[in-house]
């Protein structure tokens, strides 16, 4: 009967609302009701776990929990999979299940963008919960996907803190720093299969962007640094680094 009824809500709100063809490609999200069985599969963990956890065992339910927290998200979830016993450790964190059931489009773009490596459970939660815009205070109706940091249109579009670089630009500008040592600590994201503006052209070819600003801060350019335009514009490609 909810699964009717969400549908029935999902269906008022594309029928009353206004498509924005332009920002809705240029998003990174997933279809709610595509994913409605990976969310019952996320969210239904076994009732009896028959395996144990070996020596976390011993820990109590406290410091396991806190473990969890610590960890990125991409070992949370491989953690999640090690047997039923993890899989109920894990279902048991509030925020798990908070962002599961209202924000799994989140969770599966910071999955398939590699970005679950560099983030914790409790950071991409806290930059859901946070209302304004980071930079300027307004709404944020946008999560700026490499920092994990809520954002406004106007800033996405036009701010230089929002500026994303590629692997080539990173060649370019910084030759004796490869993308695998820049990685380690600055987070790297790959792109999704998609249309992308300008002229809404298919990108089939994964490319590995990184936020401009996080770059400047780990690396020290060779010679001067020609910043690029918002969004990195690129020989007429735009990256829309959001969510």
């Amino acid at each position: 009967m909810d699964s009717n009824l969400d549908q029935e809500q999902d269906a008022i709100v594309r029928v009353a609302s206004h498509p924005r063809r332009d920002w809705g490609l240029a998003v990174a999200r997933v279809n709610p009701a595509g994913h409605e069985a990976v969310r019952h599969f996320l969210l239904h963990p076994p009732v009896d776990p028959a395996a144990t956890l070996g020596r976390l065992d011993v820990l109590p339910t406290e410091i396991l929990t806190e473990i969890c927290l610590e960890l990125d998200i991409a070992s949370l979830f491989s953690f999640r999979h090690v047997n039923k016993g993890a899989s109920q450790v894990v279902y048991g964190l509030p925020s798990y299940q908070l962002l599961i059931e209202h924000a799994l489009d989140a969770w599966c773009v910071v999955l398939r963008t590699g970005l679950a490596l560099y983030y914790t459970l409790p950071y991409l939660t806290a930059a859901l919960h946070t209302e304004n815009c980071r930079l300027c205070g307004s709404f944020g109706g946008y999560v700026f996907v490499p920092a994990l940091i809520r954002c406004c249109q106007t800033c996405m579009t036009s701010s230089p803190n929002l500026r994303v670089i590629t692997e080539a630009d990173l060649k370019s500008y910084f030759p004796n720093k490869s993308l695998s040592r820049v990685a380690r600590k600055v987070p790297v994201l790959r792109t999704l299969p998609a249309k992308y503006p300008r002229h809404w052209k298919a990108q089939q070819q994964t490319k590995h962007v990184l936020s401009e600003q996080q770059v400047l801060r780990e690396c020290q350019p060779k010679g001067p640094y020609r910043r690029r335009s918002a969004l990195g514009t690129r020989n007429g490609d735009d990256w829309y680094a959001v969510c």
